[in-house]
């Protein structure tokens, strides 16, 4: 027993010292001839191997040896694709003794690996179509097969350059491990590092390392897990002239656009605004356009969520194809983070949409829509179906409103001057037609103070946006819109005058319009138009007014209005005309004035230019004229004045007549003709006539309508005996004119009667009967003279010749008493002359008065 002991203990010592024998045994040479063989036989690539290959059995079998390079091909970047520190191969002991060398597994240590496609599409990774794993040769009559279970990188780096993409990434401080049987067998690939310095875990699965080197899709299982996030694929893969996929894929970030950065991705806008990512779906075609399915997108930041759920290609344009929910707390703030900023982006805040989307950006068909804004400039609700692009169109119910319309309108690019006009609107109906041109119905309208229905459209397609309208509405006051409020526009007018305020006319140069309107009232100023059928149309700041029917001071008008503010200078013209117009109603609306009433027709044209009410008043310039029938002049009565002979000299030498002149006197006509020119603001009276049985009044004068006063003489003549003859009145059986003057102020004007006119009736009549007097008595060519310098001729003292050619008769010619000539004496002239022009002149005086001095 103790012998066969020894005998055991014997062989196992042999054995041990024969295995420790085995590395000096077998040459080192056959180890590095089988490794570079089987390598380029894989490769189709050369491969050496540099230094001694090294056979170490404790505390493993193993082979090391001093380096490696694998070459590329000729016209690529360096000589090699493949450098490698050290290469170390683990060997199965057992087929080492049959005469096989099965190599375990290979490690590459400080290996640095460059994969490089250059710009006409070729790559060094293309390693060639034969991929066979040869039998290795023998050596000195020994057959050594060998086999790479695994393969190992520790502290390696690979760095990937396209030109084709213009990628160029790196991989450092790489330690993996890789399972590989052999080329056409299935890849594990497990390691860290570093990739484009950011830090990674990889796992990843290939289907066979030799399809994906030959561009065949490859079954491939990745998991990537760095400190941006996580991105996980399982599918196929092929690396051709450009990577494609078609799997399912996972993703996972904080940083989206730190991720982004990091593997090239340009995507043209700042996604550091869409927070962080995460997805789920799957991926199909080349890496440069793929088309991408999403069960689940959800995009998070501080001012932004979105959920989005379908499909989404890249090329040829970015389309899209499922349903969005996305809500932004303040879209203009993050648009303009994106990188698209802009007036109308200004106003933009918070922003809830959800839909269905379908088809490119450019022509984007939106279904089963529901979006609302909600913001300080404006508020939308709409629910329906959009689509972009020429071919577009839109459907669904509109409500939209502002209560800041002027901040609005400044976002979109139109700045209006300081005023208390176009503060607020809103905005409801249906949509129908396409975004660059939109009709809505079922309107509901309200601009400040104002509402209306019916329909409206817009189109934008031109330089400005063209409102189109058909409206009903029950008032429209256009006063605030002039550059006065309701509550300054008479008092402020009465008290300084019309104003000098700039009109706010900036929103007739921000539009086109065709209008049609319908209002049971239109308020301008102090007018008041009711029943008004009216179409308007607005091109380039040119308003053009056709007003068909409207009812106004009683009557019923037709005419046109427009207004041109295209030019620096507004300019106005108004064609106008009445039937049954109330003048009272009139006269009281424009200059407070209610001198005149009666009924009956009225024309008004004018025209005027000026950039406030008071530049297009005082520019005015045109003609006013009516025909009125059964009325009043307002101020004083006729009948009281002209009762009786003594009551009119009575008046006449006192200088009152206040009994018949008071804002409750007045004189009545059946008939009332006017004929008014206007020249700058000033209406000069070329026609004023009233008449009834019994009085006919005859006016002369002016009406300042810049200024706002009235300076008007009417004259009356009166049929004093009811014979239905009307004539002045007379005095001493001569027709005398007693005018009355209406004057003053629009608001307070007075009725007096006109003792301007009056006077220089009497003095002109005193002063011919003065001068026939003086003329007579002086007689000669001095009487002559003297007529002639007052202004009176001197009856001939003989009569004409007969025209048998005898002489008159003269009375005189008895008489030849001899004439002393007072030419000689000029003083005694002038006093003669003085006597007789102040005796006669009293005499004159005192007849016309019927008293003496």
């Amino acid at each position: 027993m103790k012998r066969l002991l020894y005998i055991f203990g014997g062989l196992i010592a042999i054995l041990a010292v024969a295995i420790a024998a085995v590395p000096y045994l077998i040459p080192s040479e056959v180890y590095r001839t089988q490794v570079e063989k089987q390598a380029e036989a894989a490769l189709n690539r050369d491969v050496t191997l540099v230094g001694e290959a090294r056979l170490t059995i404790i505390p493993r079998i193993a082979v090391r040896i001093g380096g490696v390079s694998v070459a590329n091909p000729e016209g690529f970047t360096g000589n090699n694709m493949i450098e490698a520190g050290e290469l170390r191969a683990r060997v199965k002991f057992l087929p080492l003794l049959a005469g096989r060398v099965e190599i375990a597994e290979i490690s590459l240590v400080d290996a640095n690996v460059t994969l490089e496609r250059r710009a006409d599409g070729k790559a060094n990774w293309e390693f060639g179509a034969d991929t066979s794993t040869e039998t290795p040769a023998t050596q000195s009559g020994n057959e050594i097969d060998t086999g790479v279970d695994s393969a190992r990188l520790v502290n390696s780096s690979v760095r990937y350059v396209d030109a084709v993409a213009g990628y160029d990434y790196t991989v450092s401080e790489l330690t993996a491990r890789a399972s590989m049987q052999a080329l056409d067998q299935p890849v594990r690939f497990n390691g860290s590092g570093r990739f484009n310095g950011e830090a990674f875990e990889l796992d990843l699965e290939l289907q066979t390392i030799a399809e994906v080197l030959s561009g065949a899709p490859a079954s491939t299982d990745v998991n990537l897990k760095t400190d941006l996030g996580s991105v996980g694929y399982d599918g196929r893969f092929a690396l051709g002239e450009t990577p494609t996929f078609d799997g399912a894929f996972e993703l996972s970030t904080q940083h989206l656009a730190k991720l982004a950065a990091l593997v090239g991705v340009d995507a043209g806008i700042e996604l550091a605004e869409f927070g962080a990512i995460s997805a789920k779906g799957t991926i199909n075609g080349p890496m440069t356009a793929p088309k991408i399915s999403f069960d689940n997108l959800e995009l998070a930041s501080e001012l932004m969520t979105t959920d989005y759920s379908g499909g989404v290609s890249i090329t040829p344009e970015f389309s899209l194809n499922g349903a969005l929910n996305s809500n932004i707390s303040d879209a203009g703030l993050f648009l303009t983070k994106l990188g698209i900023d802009g007036g109308p982006v200004s106003a933009l805040e918070a922003i809830r949409f959800n839909g269905t989307l379908n088809g490119p950006l450019s022509s984007l068909t939106v279904g089963d829509a529901k979006l609302t804004h909600n913001g300080d400039l404006l508020d939308l609700d709409y629910s329906g179906d959009f689509a972009l692009g020429a071919s577009g169109k839109i459907s669904g119910p509109l409500t939209v409103s502002s209560k800041d319309l002027r901040g609005l309108l400044k976002a979109l690019g139109t700045e209006l001057a300081p005023g208390e006009t176009l503060q607020k609107f809103s905005l409801s109906g249906t949509l129908a037609g396409s975004p660059s041109n939109i009709n809505i119905s079922g309107l509901d309208l309200s601009l400040d103070n104002l509402s209306g229905t019916g329909s409206a459209g817009i189109n934008l397609s031109g330089t400005v946006p063209r409102l189109t309208a058909d409206l009903s509405m029950p008032a429209l006051n256009l006063t605030p819109f002039l550059g006065e409020s309701e509550t300054q526009s008479s008092a402020t007018t009465q008290a300084s005058g019309w104003s000098t305020s700039p009109l706010a006319l900036e929103g007739l140069r921000a539009v086109d319009a065709d209008i049609k309107l319908k209002t049971g009232l239109l308020q301008i100023g102090k007018v008041e138009l009711t029943n008004a059928d009216v179409t308007a149309t607005l091109t380039n700041g040119d308003l053009n007014t056709n007003i068909n029917t409207l009812k106004a001071f009683g009557g019923d008008w037709d005419g046109t209005l427009t207004l041109d503010t295209s030019e620096q200078t507004p300019t106005m013209t108004i064609d106008m005309q009445g039937k049954n117009v109330v003048m009272q109603s009139v006269m009281t609306t424009f200059a407070n004035l209610q001198t005149v009433s009666g009924t009956g027709k009225m024309t008004f044209n004018a025209s005027s230019s000026g950039k406030s009410l008071h530049d297009l008043v005082g520019g005015l310039n045109g003609a006013l004229s009516t025909d009125l029938g059964n009325g009043k002049v307002k101020g004083f009565n006729v009948a009281q004045i002209v009762r009786s002979l003594d009551s009119i000299k009575n008046g006449l030498s006192t200088g009152a007549l206040g009994f018949a002149l008071s804002p409750e006197a007045e004189t009545d006509f059946t008939e009332f003709n006017s004929a008014l020119t206007i020249t700058n603001g000033v209406a000069r009276i070329d026609l004023m006539r009233a008449l009834n049985p019994a009085v006919l009044l005859d006016g002369s004068g002016k009406i300042d309508l810049l200024n706002q006063t009235i300076d008007v003489s009417i004259t009356p003549s009166i049929d004093t005996h009811g014979a239905g003859d009307l004539d002045m009145l007379k005095l001493n059986g001569e027709p005398f004119p007693i005018p009355f003057r209406i004057s003053g102020s629009w608001y307070a004007p007075g009725v007096t009667i006109d003792n301007g006119a009056i006077t220089k009736e009497l003095q002109a009549r005193a002063l011919g009967v003065v001068g026939e007097r003086i003329s007579d008595e002086l007689g000669g060519d001095l009487g002559n003279i003297v007529g002639d310098a007052i202004g009176v001729r001197r009856k001939p003292s003989n009569p004409p010749a007969e025209k048998d050619g005898t002489e008159p008769a003269n009375d005189d010619a008895a008489d030849d008493t001899p004439v002393k000539d007072d030419a000689d004496d000029p003083k005694s002239i002038e006093d003669e002359l003085e006597t007789a022009v102040e005796d006669l002149a009293k005499d004159a005086l005192g007849d016309l008065f019927k008293r003496n001095d």
